[in-house]
């Protein structure tokens, strides 16, 4: 800052030098710390909070990691347990397809950029009262027009923030959105991974830098709140969406910082919904998200941003994208990003708020990929490996054998994809689930259990 006064963040530490290719990654003298964390065992406990994943059954293909140039899984914005160069840039590598060219799914250091409003204009478009108290006002599009996206970054720009984030292991930044006006501001896990033990957390308001500190973070679903140690006067929260109500084709705004430009905005449209994308490893356990897929282009520093919808209305926070690479460099956006749904962010940034952790939901089964015959035709889901003793899968009936293709009427398409759905559970809740025995369907009711290992 360059005026006579001192104000809050002005003794913040300047940005860590961007690496040569497109990551904002934690840097360290000696070492460089993965987005999500160390990369743990693949499939050995399936009490870690739900089903877990492992190798295919009998008569289906063996995932075989990414050859060089494929896609795989790794923190975008944060390097590798090896260093910036190493493939495996720490996190799990996804299971893809072996054709190439294949696309790496990476955290964005800071997640994907978010949206920005604008003010009203074109279209006949204006800003409508906020959707719910204290918040950033909602757009409403006029008739017969385009999306009027300049309204639509007024609306949530000073919604959107950025983060700077030092500890032992290195600095790194990236975004986040308001959460209310209490000074919390929702983000990445892997953004923040680097100050959990012991770091400092500055957040970037507009012009203004703030110290802030944690409240709570969830390694198995990638977020974290921290809370401003100030709260500036005006602090605005982002009006929020549904992401059940949005549909495939919809257009879509990205706000953050990529590569540490704060206020950058982005559009696209949802490309699909309930995509399961694997970014890591938390204990025993993939870190598997039922995203929101997206065209926005997203890069490394949007991680913890904004996606809204053309109301300017929050329906998903920005953390990973697909990316082509050879020999660890990643080619940066190719128009496939990933969002959590506001719906599960919304449920875990509640609980890291009141009570600095999170209860997960556990099933209590190891699932691989399978299909079954239904019907005269073969149906995909997740095949059940092992029941766990005691677990709510064994006392509901859930057994060895069983294929389960839905999960409250939603299709299950394969095991990270029940795992992402297990995730959007809560504790005690009862879920129908629907499974393929003998050739036959039948709904299982199972009341789901809380998991003992994961949450930190």
């Amino acid at each position: 800052m360059t005026g006579p006064e001192s104000r809050p963040g002005d003794d913040m530490p300047p940005l860590p030098p961007l690496p040569s290719q497109y990551g904002v990654p934690p840097t360290s003298a000696s070492s460089a710390a993965g987005a999500a964390g160390p990369a743990g065992p693949s499939s050995d406990a399936a009490a870690a909070g739900g089903p877990t994943p492992e190798a295919p059954a009998s008569g289906a293909p063996a995932p075989a990691d990414p050859p060089a140039g494929g896609p795989e899984t790794a923190p975008l914005g944060a390097p590798p347990a090896g260093g910036p160069d190493s493939p495996a840039a720490g996190a799990v590598r996804a299971q893809q397809p072996r054709r190439a060219p294949r696309a790496s799914v990476l955290l964005i250091g800071a997640l994907l950029a978010g949206l920005v409003g604008g003010a009203g204009g074109a279209y006949g478009m204006h800003l409508a009262a906020p959707a719910i108290g204290g918040s950033s006002p909602t757009v409403v599009q006029g008739e017969g027009g385009g999306t009027d996206w300049t309204a639509v970054a007024e609306a949530v720009s000073e919604s959107v923030v950025s983060l700077q984030v030092s500890g032992a292991d290195g600095t790194s930044q990236g975004s986040g959105v308001v959460w209310d006006d209490q000074g919390h501001i929702l983000t990445n896990h892997h953004v923040i991974a680097t100050a959990a033990e012991e770091g400092d957390i500055t957040v970037l308001v507009g012009n203004r830098a703030y110290p802030a500190t944690l409240v709570g973070s969830d390694a198995a679903t990638d977020l974290a709140v921290v809370r401003l140690d100030e709260i500036p006067e005006g602090l605005t929260a982002i009006a929020r969406g549904d992401s059940e109500a949005i549909t495939v084709g919809d257009d879509v705004m990205a706000v953050g910082s990529p590569l540490g430009l704060s206020g950058s905005v982005t559009t696209g449209i949802v490309s699909a919904l309930d995509r399961p994308v694997s970014t890591g490893q938390s204990s025993d356990s993939l870190v598997v998200t039922n995203a929101i897929q997206t065209s926005a282009p997203l890069n490394p520093g949007n991680s913890g941003g904004a996606l809204v919808d053309a109301a300017g209305q929050l329906i998903g926070i920005n953390s990973a994208i697909a990316t082509l690479g050879q020999g660890g460099q990643s080619s940066g956006s190719i128009g496939i990003g990933f969002a959590i749904p506001i719906q599960l962010a919304a449920n875990i940034a509640e609980q890291l708020i009141e009570t600095g952790e999170v209860q997960h939901a556990f099933l209590g089964t190891k699932t691989t990929n399978g299909t079954a015959e239904l019907e005269g035709s073969a149906i995909v889901g997740a095949e059940v490996r092992e029941v766990v003793a005691d677990s709510p899968a064994e006392s509901a009936g859930i057994e060895e054998g069983d294929l389960i293709v839905a999960v409250n009427d939603k299709p299950i398409t394969g095991s990270e994809h029940l795992v992402g759905t297990v995730r959007t559970l809560n504790a005690d809740e009862v879920a129908t689930f629907t499974v393929v025995r003998d050739g036959e369907e039948q709904q299982i009711d199972v009341t789901m259990g809380v998991s003992d290992d994961l949450g930190d």
